[in-house]
């Protein structure tokens, strides 16, 4: 495996980028605890629940709630379609299912398996890793033979990336436990977690990575041009601090666009065209106008 240079990062404050959050707004009512946002690439907005329970859609209007499927676990990491699709896996108690909710909020059982990794669209296809192999599905829920050629995901705590014809390449250094791979939707650029370190942006050409330090929770716009991230303080007991960043993929500055706020903000996630920012704030999720 090719050894992987390390570079610092530079960490600003946004009003030395220009770059900031205005116009913030809770947009889930206070008696409604949500977390995790994601947008569709339609434009939709979804959250999740405590323990990750239920998918929520919400209205970005007047902040109602409606509910899209419930299921342990299925909250946590949930993929899209671009026709809006959504696929999530369930724990049960034979293992695990995958599940596909289409635009008409029909839901349906694809597969059943003791082991199934988070689903992500890459290239065309819904990917995932089921038991020791990769499937794909298209975006009705079939299974397809399309090729997976470079998607990255995650094996236990190795990270790795899939070559057609080829054993998969490691992409994680060895001895270190990574976790919570986020691919660029080029597929150029990828970003992981090492366990106890902090955060790791790759570029998969070159394998020259930057190391952010301690963040969680990668969001890339759909252009691939930038990502987000959150950094969080706690006292062993709640959070004291959270705060999101913005990462140019061209540059490397991480911007904090969260500073002019008290909110203590997770879970950041972009809309599809870049204009807005959801993120998870003390059980409600709120919502940004990204301005430069």
């Amino acid at each position: 495996m090719r050894a992987i240079t390390y570079c610092l990062l530079t960490l600003l404050p946004a009003t030395l980028q220009a770059i900031n959050l205005q116009n913030l707004k809770p947009l889930t009512p206070e008696s409604a605890y949500c977390m995790a946002p994601r947008w569709s690439h339609d434009g939709r907005l979804y959250c999740s629940t405590p323990k990750y329970t239920e998918i929520l859609q919400i209205n970005i209007q007047n902040g109602s709630l409606k509910p899209i499927a419930s299921g342990m676990g299925c909250g946590f990491g949930f993929a899209f379609t671009p026709d809006g699709s959504i696929f999530y896996k369930k724990v049960v108690s034979e293992g695990r299912e995958l599940w596909r909710t289409d635009p008409g909020g029909d839901e349906k059982l694809l597969i059943s398996s003791p082991s199934i990794g988070l689903p992500a669209w890459f290239d065309g296809a819904m990917r995932l890793l089921v038991s020791d192999s990769v499937v794909s599905f298209a975006t009705n829920g079939e299974i397809t033979d399309q090729a997976a050629e470079g998607w990255v995901f995650q094996d236990g705590d190795v990270i790795y990336r899939l070559r057609e014809g080829k054993p998969v390449e490691r992409i994680s250094p060895d001895g270190l436990q990574c976790c919570m791979p986020a691919i660029s939707p080029d597929g150029l650029f990828l970003t992981y977690e090492i366990l106890g370190r902090g955060l790791v942006a790759t570029n998969l050409a070159t394998r020259e990575a930057q190391f952010l330090g301690a963040g969680n929770n990668v969001c890339w716009s759909n252009d691939g041009s930038a990502f987000l991230f959150d950094r969080t303080d706690d006292d062993g007991h709640r959070l004291t601090r959270g705060e999101i960043y913005l990462v140019k993929r061209d540059g490397y500055v991480a911007i904090n666009i969260t500073e002019n706020t008290d909110l203590i903000a997770i879970h950041p996630a972009i809309s599809p065209d870049g204009k807005f920012v959801a993120f998870e704030a003390d059980g409600r999720i709120w919502m940004g106008e990204l301005t430069e």
